[in-house]
């Protein structure tokens, strides 16, 4: 019976096979024809009818996919095969609940089987369903009672503990639990493998019992833990410093820079125990000793100078450097370490100068001085002292333009005179004459190292610095000139050709052509740059839209797509993570993964992308005749799709505003400059706050927008025309719709006099500070006082007003007509290249309300299609005349007045509709253009000719 079985099981693999490798190869059609062809032969062969399924789905036949796995889904399949098929189709439906479902049923059917119930507790995994997680792993370990099973049970009562993070009762039992069965495992000696201690540790951490910690590290079982580049000794180290153990953590330190001298995080761990001892002795000792760690030397001395006994180690030198500024510090409110600094060096420069003496013909001597001069004020004395001192070393080598390691000692030089500010004064002659030298010492290098060596294009080259140099000067003293502009492009453009490979020209491409509103010039770039997953999160803040800003809708909708396709993969991967994790024993990374997937999921980047794609959606899936507003007959019917499709949830907000991160990373692009390194942290705080603003805003006016279109609704429901029966949504009664868009627009009002009321970070011409939120330009005119009045008009279309019932009547379509009116003059003085980015930022945001207020205005016509009978045939308007009474010729009168208060609001927007067409046929940008590139002499960018016809635009 038991070979039949196999044989049968053969026989069906080999059937499938050709359906398998259909799906594989992406050939979905084929495989749905290999499908029926084998069910043709044996009907009642699941994996067949599932992966029938498969095809179904990856044709976009949802449906009839989703009534083949219900059919399956009902037989309970029990093979591997069958139940991992349907696996996979649950993942793409994004069903994983279905999945856990599934195999509940296999595992009722066949209870001993092992493997059902493993993957049981893999899709709980994926459903975060920690106590059924618990369950099935201590349900596993009965039948099999193996290690991995029971630890699994042990990592579910964690994170059980971990995710509820508010709950002192889950903390109280869950970890005690932990920690408890993890000690009988312990004190039976059933550990087996290193994961099974490091998560016994992890217990022992949650709950803050670091002196168990060690005594588990230090027993014999801490013996399967691995030192991998000194991972144990820092953990141990680390520990002693938490339990206040200074002395034994000082010394731990000590040993960890004997093992990697070089290593500059252990010299400033050490530096700061030696600062806690040093108060502690000094504060037992008598006032006239010197007891202290830092007095006796131990640190200044055996900590710093003895390990230069190894010349071409960094590390020592910078802590050296380090400890000197906290001596500094310190000297400041207490005088006991004079004699030590006096010890070390006569200032700070001397050490500055010795590292640059040592390092300054290694290429990370330039990131190194910076990470110091970060630490120190220097006076105006010191730095002229420093710049003086390095200029005189490097005299005689300033000429060698074929020797690698003069090149670097010029180049770093170079960098820290930048850095301090030497170049700060020059006159803008002097600063394109300096330019122009550098442009000039660059090319000599380039020529005698880069081209006759066998270093590839593809490779970053050695005097790739020399070109981010030159930009970073000409934009020192941010000014908005289109000659600095142009000159900078140039320079990185030719840079490029030389070195096709460097990212960071690229960025600052990208950055400079998105400054004056160049946006395809800018996608050029970005493309080259091949952007993916995560660094859409943190580099997502150059681009994601200045697209938006430049009305490139289209191209924005395509990479808003992208993004959001990477944030919605980060769910479904990092659950595949988790699996593994649980799989191969990684349970320290469980809880990192479980961070990094809700760092992205509630990322600013995410929501801002999220919520700005929504809007294009409603712009640009809007069709034709919809643009078109034409009275009484503006087709409603796109719009309602898309809003139907986003499934908005109108009465919560799907942002938890207190937990979205700042993701941004703004080390990638620097100015290299001391003033502007520190101005990008208070830009960084300050732009966070304006898009949170910003955010909160465009998704309450979704939401309202969604409010309005559920009024439709509610109206068509009235005369049965649909069915009512969503009454109830997770047994809660639904709020009524018109009382929900009441609320909204009351927070939208409130929102809208917060923008008002509030100063916004605008930004400056630099290249390494972020762009200044869209919120900037909506501020300065009334787009959003459009977009309330009409969704207050729409609020009294619902209350049955009469004549001058309405508040004051809207006054959209004039507040509308005023900011045309701006439009109209941003166009006509728009002279610079900078001025063409902020008429095109003007023209988008014109261009996105007028947009957002047809879709408002539709929502008024069919409201009042439907409320108001207004659309009735002839034939039905004269039976109501016969039958009339004086009630209805009252709501006749009312029915008159929204009329003639429609159509005066309509005509208002298509007379500014008009308007807009005609500036837009008037705008010439390649005019602009010209003009600049001519008085500029420049015709050329990177050895190619300047478009001029505004297709950058």
């Amino acid at each position: 019976m038991m070979a039949k079985n196999v044989d049968n099981s053969h026989i069906n693999e080999r059937r499938l096979r050709p359906i398998y490798d259909c799906l594989d190869n992406g050939n979905n059609k084929k495989a749905l024809q290999e499908a029926d062809k084998v069910l043709k032969k044996q009907k009642d062969l699941l994996c067949a009818k599932v992966l029938k399924s498969l095809a179904l789905l990856r044709m976009g036949r949802q449906e009839e996919s989703l009534r083949h796995l219900k059919e399956v889904h009902a037989d309970c399949p029990t093979d591997d095969s069958t139940l991992q098929a349907m696996t996979i189709c649950y993942r793409e439906l994004h069903k994983a609940e279905l999945i856990a479902d599934a195999y509940e049923n296999a595992v009722k059917k066949d209870p001993s089987n092992e493997e059902l119930h493993s993957h049981l507790f893999m899709a709980y995994v994926r459903l975060s369903d920690y106590k059924k997680q618990h369950l099935t792993a201590l349900g596993l370990y009965k039948l099999k009672p193996k290690n991995p099973y029971y630890f699994w049970a042990v990592m579910s009562i964690l994170m059980q503990a971990i995710s509820d993070k508010e709950s002192k009762l889950a903390h109280s039992l869950a970890l005690p639990l932990a920690e408890k069965m993890c000690k009988r495992f312990l004190e039976e000696n059933k550990i087996e493998a290193e994961a099974e201690v490091e998560l016994y540790l992890m217990t022992l951490e949650k709950q803050k019992k670091y002196n168990e910690m060690l005594s588990v590290m230090d027993s014999p079982v801490g013996a399967k833990l691995s030192n991998h580049l000194d991972f144990l000794s820092k953990r141990r180290a680390d520990l002693l410093r938490r339990l206040d153990r200074y002395e034994d953590a000082f010394n731990a330190y000590k040993q960890l820079i004997d093992n990697n001298i070089d290593q500059i995080d252990y010299y400033t761990e050490l530096i700061d125990i030696a600062f806690v001892l040093n108060e502690k002795s000094s504060a037992e000792a008598n006032d006239n000793q010197n007891s202290g760690v830092i007095n006796s030397g131990s640190v200044s001395n055996g900590g710093a100078n003895e390990r230069a006994v190894q010349p071409r180690l960094r590390g020592p030198y910078l802590a050296k450097m380090v400890l000197f500024g906290r001596l500094e510090e310190r000297q400041r409110t207490q005088a006991d370490v004079e004699h030590l600094i006096k010890q070390m060096a006569n200032s700070v420069i001397d050490l500055l100068f010795e590292y640059f003496v040592e390092f300054g013909s290694k290429q990370a001597a330039i990131y190194d001085m910076l990470f110091i001069l970060e630490k120190f004020n220097l006076t105006e004395v010191e730095i002229q002292t420093l710049t003086l001192q390095m200029k005189q070393s490097i005299a005689n080598i300033t000429e060698n333009y074929s020797d690698l390691n003069s090149m670097h000692r010029h180049m770093t030089y170079l960098y820290i005179c930048h850095y301090l500010g030497q170049n700060d004064g020059l006159s803008a002659s002097n600063r394109l004459d300096f330019v122009q030298h550098l442009g000039q010492i660059y090319e000599k290098h380039f020529e005698n190292i880069i081209a006759k060596s066998d270093i590839m294009t593809t490779e970053p080259q050695s005097t790739d610095p020399f070109v981010t140099l030159m930009a970073c000067v000409m934009f020192v003293n941010k000014e908005f000139d289109d000659n600095i502009l142009i000159q900078t492009i140039v320079i990185l453009e030719n840079g490029l050709i030389k070195s096709p490979a460097n990212f960071h020209f690229k960025l600052l491409l990208v950055k400079l052509y998105n400054m004056i509103g160049a946006v395809s010039a800018s996608h050029t770039w970005l493309e080259s740059l091949d952007i993916k997953h995560i660094q859409y999160d943190s580099l997502g803040y150059i681009f994601a839209t200045q697209h938006m800003i430049g009305a490139h809708f289209n191209t924005s909708s395509q990479l808003l797509g992208n993004m959001l396709k990477f944030y919605s993969s980060n769910v479904k991967d990092t659950l595949d993570y988790m699996i593994s994790c649980y799989k191969f024993g990684s349970f320290t990374k469980v809880e990192e993964i479980l961070l990094f997937r809700d760092r992205l999921t509630n990322s600013l980047q995410y929501c801002l992308s999220a919520v700005d794609r929504m809007i294009l959606d409603m712009i640009l899936e809007t069709k034709k005749n919809e643009v078109l507003i034409v009275m009484y007959y503006c087709s409603h019917s796109s719009t309602e799709n898309i809003i139907n499709y986003m499934e908005i949830d109108v009465e919560n907000d799907k942002f938890v505003w207190n937990e979205i991160s700042d993701n941004r990373d703004f080390s990638v692009i620097r100015s290299h400059h001391q003033k502007s390194e520190s101005s990008v942290k208070e830009s960084q705080k300050r732009t966070f706050d304006d898009e949170i603003l910003w955010l909160k805003i465009r998704n309450l006016l979704i939401r309202a927008i969604a409010a309005s279109h559920n009024l439709v609704n509610d109206e068509v429901k009235k005369k049965g025309l649909i069915n009512n029966n969503n009454t109830e949504t997770n047994g809660t009664e639904k709020r009524n719709n018109i009382d929900v868009l009441s609320e909204l627009s009351v927070q939208f009002r409130e929102y809208i006099s917060c923008v008002h009321s509030s100063t916004f970070a605008e930004s400056m011409l630099s290249l390494d500070e972020p762009n200044e939120s869209r919120i900037v330009s909506f501020s300065k005119l009334n787009y959003f006082e459009v977009l309330s009045e009409l969704i207050d008009f729409i609020i009294s279309l619902n209350n049955e007003p009469k004549e001058g019932s309405l508040s004051s009547d809207p006054k959209s379509g004039d507040i509308f007509a005023s900011i045309v009116d701006k439009l109209e003059e941003s166009v006509n003085t728009c002279k610079t290249l900078f001025s063409v980015r902020s008429t095109l930022e003007l023209l988008t945001n014109t261009m996105e309300t007028l947009s957002l207020s047809i879709i408002l205005l539709g929502i008024c016509q069919s409201i009042m299609k439907y409320k108001m009978n207004i659309n009735s045939s002839n034939k039905k308007n004269r039976r109501k005349k016969e039958v009339s009474t004086a009630g209805s010729a009252a709501a006749e009168d009312t029915t008159s007045y929204l009329v003639k208060t429609y159509a005066s609001l309509v005509s208002k927007f298509e007379a500014s509709a008009q308007r807009i067409d005609t500036i837009l046929k008037a705008v010439n940008i390649s005019s602009v253009l010209s003009e600049r590139f001519v008085l500029d002499g420049l015709s050329t960018i990177g050895g190619q000719r300047v478009d001029t016809d505004s297709n950058e635009y």
